[in-house]
């Protein structure tokens, strides 16, 4: 069977385990900073039962993590294993009256993890604090993910993975998923995180809004910006004065002309906007909802009808002349919705990051990622193993 490459939108479904580990960390116990012990040294026993961290008090232990390991990646538990086994039996193995094999159970293996996790396994417990705390929020917020709307999402981006990707139909979602390295059970919890994420930004936005989101809650717009040029360190009152007249100036002559029909707002962008992102696009911001622009501009953008052109609007960046194309109840549902996911996607890691450090008290007592040393016989390192990485399921967000 041909191998695909993952395509973007499941990628997105992912983002958990890469976003989450830096942002759990941050919020972790005081970091151990001891050096690696020596791989012959002894490794002392974990249980199962084992705590190696919290959320609020509420414990994760050590045969959970490897469980869920098993489960979700579990050619990161395998790789993990890997490491210390092969160092194990390197340090033995070069030893001057070497044996003739080596032999490691698999307490012993899982307690070499413990005490030198890699990767994958500093992931999994992070992710795994990310997801309870999750909870907790959700919980305080009357949010719930039922596992149907996870189904419901996972076959939509597996739909969608298989259009961009041109995968026939006689290879089954289970054998897709399968070459493109990715376990259904990660998926699904990787999901539901996501989906839970994306509740609860909704929620904090109706509740700063006072409303829930609703159509008139999006314009599609365009502006023209002038900037005020920067006044040196050393500048007076006048000159900070000299600077913001003339950009009055320049946006008050600019809207003189489009009132005249002197020239279209596109070909006034194009000519005289300072905003490089829009300018060559006629000053287009497309579709946006309450709370991604800034203030001024949007408290003068929603009182605005169609093609009705603003007085100008001073803002932080300069002043804007602005002109609404469309109001949220001429948009499509899906282009109000496609709004509101890049809104919510570009809220996601401040809002775990807030979460994560100071809505809830974040424990990790797991020992992070570090080198581990194959020791010669006179106890020297023979060579720096780095932790393997495993990026198969590791990929960024959106």
């Amino acid at each position: 069977m041909a191998k695909y490459t993952r395509p973007a939108l499941l990628t997105a479904a992912l983002w958990g385990a890469a976003v989450a580990p830096a942002l759990a960390q941050t919020a972790s116990a005081k970091p151990k900073t001891d050096a690696v012990a020596p791989a012959s040294a002894a490794v002392k026993p974990v249980g199962d039962a084992d705590i190696v961290g919290s959320v609020n008090g509420k414990p994760i232990t050590w045969g959970q993590v490897v469980a869920r390991l098993r489960a979700d990646d579990p050619e990161g538990l395998k790789t993990a294993v890997a490491q210390v086994v092969g160092v194990k039996a390197a340090n033995v193995l070069v030893s001057p009256a070497a044996p003739a094999q080596v032999t490691i159970t698999r307490a012993e293996a899982l307690d070499a993890v413990h005490a030198q996790p890699s990767q994958p396994v500093t992931n999994q417990l992070q992710f795994m604090l990310t997801e309870q705390a999750l909870d907790i929020e959700a919980a305080k917020a009357g949010v719930s993910i039922p596992a149907s709307q996870v189904d419901e999402k996972i076959s939509k981006l597996i739909k969608d993975a298989r259009v961009k990707s041109n995968i026939p139909a006689s290879v089954t979602d289970d054998q897709f998923l399968t070459q493109a390295r990715v376990t259904r059970s990660r998926l699904i919890h990787n999901t539901r995180a996501q989906l839970q994420i994306q509740a609860l930004i909704r929620k904090d936005i109706e509740t700063t809004l006072g409303h829930p989101i609703g159509a008139g809650d999006y314009l599609q717009a365009r502006h023209i910006l002038v900037k005020v040029d920067a006044p040196a360190p050393d500048a007076k009152p006048e000159d900070t004065k000299k600077a913001d007249d003339a950009a009055l100036a320049k946006i008050t002559q600019v809207a003189a002309d489009l009132k005249a029909n002197k020239k279209t707002f596109e070909a006034a962008a194009k000519e005289s906007s300072d905003d490089p992102g829009t300018k060559d696009q006629g000053g287009e911001l497309g579709v946006f909802a309450r709370g991604m622009m800034v203030k001024p501009f949007e408290q003068v953008a929603f009182t605005l009808k169609p093609n009705e052109l603003s007085a100008p609007v001073r803002t932080d960046f300069g002043y804007h002349l602005i002109q609404v194309e469309k109001l949220g109840s001429d948009l499509t549902p899906d282009q109000r919705q496609a709004t509101l996911d890049r809104y919510e996607s570009s809220r996601g890691q401040a809002f775990l990051g807030d979460l994560l450090n100071k809505r809830v008290k974040v424990v990790n007592n797991l020992r992070p990622p570090q080198q581990a040393d194959v020791r010669g016989p006179n106890g020297m390192p023979l060579r720096r193993m780095p932790p393997v990485r495993v990026n198969a399921t590791r990929d960024p967000k959106p």
